[in-house]
């Protein structure tokens, strides 16, 4: 009788712990760790989930529109819980601020650019909190219409995001200013199919995902054979990016693909992170002042 009863009783399921601990900045070396986080996360979906933030000494506020999109897709598919454990005060008061847990506390400085969720049919309110987000950040100096164009390039990736990726999970955005290093770092982050897959499905073409982020960043791929990600709005970005000083970082599925006035470097990520990030990396030392070179063509910037 034991044995029989026994025999059919329910297992249970227990917790899995995953550590989220040391510097998780806007690097290849921070993505590679959080595409570690998204490989144990997603190889948990039998398993409510604990955060171990013990050790956890920092966390870039860009990065946190990436993990709260991974934690809300495997919550959404699973249903399973995912709790933070751990955290040490200045991380929950930061996490806080950000968005990223659901408590409230003040940004007085306001130099966090709190993670806020869209659905992909909410194109106005997108558009208003980049502005918002953008505002008192010491953005360098532009032009009316160039400003209008910049912003017009954000809101380009932000519609694309169901064009071309397929997502069907809306988009995450986040970000934050430091004024004392004096750049200003600004995530959109969607969960579709990535550069890799869609170059595959729509021209038959199939390469690593960070050399397909590299052939889709090429003026001639991007803006006329392959309409991804933004065409136009990375373009204008990208020019902006390289004379401005900063940086711009695509990582999408395993590739991990970064510019900046010195060059690119592409990198195959240890594991795959399912979705996209561009991340805009803005030096705010920059004085200079920016125009269109409008004799030219209403594509070329500057």
């Amino acid at each position: 009788m034991h044995e029989d009863t026994t025999k059919f009783m329910k297992q249970k399921s227990f917790p899995r712990e995953i550590e989220l601990n040391g510097k998780f900045m806007n690097s290849f070396a921070g993505y590679s760790k959080l595409s570690l986080f998204a490989n144990n996360l997603f190889s948990s979906k039998n398993h409510d989930v604990y955060l171990d933030c013990s050790e956890l000494k920092w966390f870039s506020g860009s990065m946190g529109a990436l993990l709260s999109a991974l934690v809300a897709r495997f919550v959404a598919e699973t249903g399973k819980r995912v709790r933070y454990r751990n955290l040490s005060r200045e991380v929950r008061v930061y996490f806080g601020k950000s968005k990223i847990i659901s408590e409230k506390n003040v940004d007085k400085w306001g130099t966090v650019i709190p993670v806020k969720y869209f659905s992909l049919d909410d194109p106005k309110e997108f558009s208003k909190y980049t502005v918002n987000g953008f505002e008192n950040k010491n953005l360098p100096q532009m032009s009316k219409s160039l400003k209008n164009k910049f912003f017009e390039a954000l809101d380009e990736i932000y519609s694309n995001a169901s064009y071309w990726s397929k997502s069907t999970q809306g988009v995450y955005v986040s970000g934050q200013f430091f004024p004392k290093e004096k750049h200003l770092d600004y995530s959109i982050v969607d969960l579709g199919r990535g550069f890799g897959m869609t170059l595959y499905e729509e021209k038959g073409v199939t390469l690593p995902d960070e050399k397909a982020i590299d052939w889709a960043m090429k003026d001639n791929n991007t803006t006329k054979t392959l309409n991804i990600p933004g065409g136009i709005g990375l373009k204008i970005i990208r020019d902006f990016i390289e004379i401005n000083g900063g940086k711009l970082q695509v990582v999408s599925h395993g590739g991990f693909w970064s510019f900046s006035s010195t060059g690119v470097i592409k990198k195959k990520l240890p594991y795959k992170i399912p979705g996209t990030v561009v991340n805009l990396v803005i030096d705010t030392s920059d004085t200079r002042r920016y125009h269109l070179r409008e004799e030219i063509s209403s594509d070329d910037i500057f």
